[in-house]
């Protein structure tokens, strides 16, 4: 799955070091400082970079100049993983040099870590050593479609790029200039807002009445995915048994209703969840017509915790809310799957993404090996002759193409007003 000699040709022959020091360095090239006064040449260079070699020896504080110097790094450590940091005042690999106060994290990407392992405790069909199967994917996919929009449509970030992780979730990383200057504070609120899921169990959906607009618009999404994964046979089967259904019927405010529905399951017991989700779901809503006020909204809210609780994103909030946090980087290999984490490049369609059809490093290496060399071959040829191709393409046409649209324009709008606080009048 992973070893050392297969990951040195992927370092070698394989991996986007011009694409991603493009991504990096926002159009701070300095080997065009000379070109745009706009250009800060030293960008790149203040931004933090660490590696994990063999055997967990743990880098950190590392920086480059360019991408040149990047690569060459990057190719005599042969990191099993590469972490992305902040920008900083000074470059990282000075910071034993300055005073600790001199050492300020400026900008970083808005990023969020979604992973598997954070719904454990309602992937009731699948043991905690299982990864995707039982439609787990769908919990990733439903979280990325309601992040994507709420990003887009309720803060007015565009530039977001979804990264699988190689194994066992996904991150997303808010590239806008807005979005990278975020102070801590103003992260966590963007993560406060993002956030329903609440107590030490997970059992609980700060929900408020009336839903807010933004829960509105997710829940079709999410009872979608509840019906056709929580509760399918080939599914989490979340009503299967009595062990099962006791929490469920916990969430329900009403001893009443969760009594008759008890019996009427314990009678029949070879129905199925989702005809007990249903059964659930008609006879609560039949309750709330009949009740007023607070009791009704009770029951209507019920129903909705019982579907964000199984299904709404949950994220790791740590790694949102602190610039000096470091992620790790797309297009590396994860050393316990041999994956390559690949961007998620169709967001709209992401429950046909397959985590486990994604390139690995030996399928890689094996069509680099099975292929004709030819001497006039530039890197990107090889790169996209292999099963990288798509997502190399995808990363360069759907992310950097319209990001570096905004990059230009900032530029230029930098230069307009540099020179009209420079203008003799």
């Amino acid at each position: 799955v992973f070893s050392t000699d297969l990951l040195r040709v992927y370092y070698a022959r394989l991996f986007p070091y011009d694409q991603m020091f493009q991504w990096l360095s926002y159009g701070n090239d300095p080997a065009k400082a000379n070109e745009n006064e706009a250009i800060d040449k030293e960008y790149f260079y203040k931004r933090e970079i660490s590696f994990t070699l063999e055997n967990d020896i743990y880098i950190r504080f590392l920086s480059f100049r360019n991408v040149e110097e990047m690569k060459a790094e990057i190719q005599k450590k042969q990191p099993h993983k590469i972490d992305i940091g902040a920008v900083y005042s000074v470059s990282p690999r000075n910071h034993s040099t300055v005073k600790s106060t001199a050492i300020k994290a400026l900008e970083r990407e808005l990023v969020f870590d979604i992973d598997l392992t954070d719904y454990d405790d309602v992937r009731v069909g699948c043991t905690p050593d299982m990864m995707w199967e039982k439609h787990s994917w769908l919990y990733m996919s439903v979280a990325i479609r309601i992040i994507d929009r709420a990003l887009r449509e309720d803060f007015g970030f565009e530039h977001l790029l979804w990264v699988f992780s190689g194994r066992r979730g996904v991150h997303c990383w808010v590239c806008d200039s807005r979005a990278r200057t975020l102070e801590d504070r103003e992260r966590t609120a963007v993560v406060q807002y993002l956030t329903l899921i609440t107590g030490s169990d997970g059992s609980k959906a700060a929900l408020s009445s009336p839903l807010h607009p933004s829960i509105q618009r997710a829940l079709p999404m999410l009872e979608d995915v509840f019906e056709r994964m929580v509760c399918s046979a080939d599914g989490q089967d979340l009503l299967a048994d009595e062990q099962r259904w006791e929490r469920v019927l916990a969430f329900i405010p009403d001893e009443t209703i969760q009594e008759r529905l008890r019996k009427a399951w314990q009678s029949e017991p070879d129905s199925t969840s989702l005809k007990r989700w249903k059964q659930l779901r008609d006879t609560v809503r039949d309750a709330a017509k009949k009740q007023k006020g607070m009791a009704a909204q009770a029951l209507r809210n019920a129903l909705h915790t019982i579907i964000i609780v199984h299904t709404y994103p949950r994220l790791d909030v740590n790694v949102s809310t602190h610039r000096n946090h470091l992620l790790k980087s797309p297009f590396v290999v994860h050393p316990k799957t041999g994956k390559v984490c690949v961007p998620i490049l169709d967001v709209e369609n992401c429950d046909s993404f397959d985590p486990d059809g994604v390139p690995t490093l030996a399928t890689l290496i094996d069509e680099l090996d099975s292929r004709k060399r030819s001497d006039d071959e530039s890197t990107m040829d090889v790169i996209k002759s292999t099963g990288m191709g798509p997502y190399i393409e995808g990363f360069e046409k759907s992310f950097l193409k319209p990001l570096f649209r905004a990059i230009r324009q900032e530029f230029h709008d930098a230069n307009e007003k540099r020179a009209a606080e420079t203008a003799d009048w």
